[in-house]
């Protein structure tokens, strides 16, 4: 949809649609909902609380980024480089944190389906994101800088992933180091 230069609010939409249908052809496949509901009623732990807690926490991390933008914005300025290069090399990085902290103790924990899924999860969620923020933003989103060999080096880091992920239903280590290789060479050719 960016290969235009240009994401518009049907682009949004189309993406928006994606996901709903993502979600809604696992509910149908894997029954997520009646087993979320069984488990709540073995545990003691209340969904009603916990929903609470996820919400506070989505509050406290939108307020936060207006400080990550604002600051963002300054650093652009400051170093008088584009703002989504600084976006793509520390904030990219930042949001990426707690999933980190989450993907090392589920891999600590020897759980590594927790570990994919975040991966997995992650991405889908982020283009219903960039659909939704299209959409309600009302006006296109017009891509500067050298957006296409940006989009090149994303389709072909999914490729990449997806293409180990289904040798053998898992990413080596050897995989792994190949596919952070491939992130320090977009990195040096964003920079350069």
């Amino acid at each position: 949809m960016a290969l235009d230069g240009t994401v518009t609010q049907k682009d949004g939409l189309l993406a928006m649609c994606a996901y709903v249908y993502l979600v809604i052809s696992l509910e149908l496949k894997k029954g997520l909902l009646d087993k979320m509901m069984s488990i709540t009623h073995r545990s003691r732990v209340s969904a009603g609380k916990e929903l609470v807690k996820i919400f506070i926490g989505v509050i406290v991390i939108f307020i936060a980024s207006r400080f990550v933008v604002d600051q963002t914005e300054y650093f652009s300025h400051l170093f008088n480089v584009s703002p989504f290069l600084v976006s793509l090399l520390f904030i990219g990085i930042g949001t990426n944190l707690p999933e980190l902290s989450l993907v090392v103790r589920s891999t600590l924990m020897r759980n590594h389906q927790v570990a994919f899924g975040d991966y997995v999860g992650s991405a889908a969620f982020n283009t219903f994101l960039l659909g939704f923020l299209t959409t309600i933003n009302g006006k296109p989103i017009v891509l500067t800088n050298n957006y296409l060999f940006s989009l090149l080096f994303l389709v072909l880091g999914l490729v990449l992933f997806y293409y180990f992920c289904r040798t053998k239903n898992m990413i080596s280590r050897q995989e792994g180091i190949l596919l952070l290789a491939f992130y320090g060479l977009f990195l040096v050719t964003e920079l350069i």
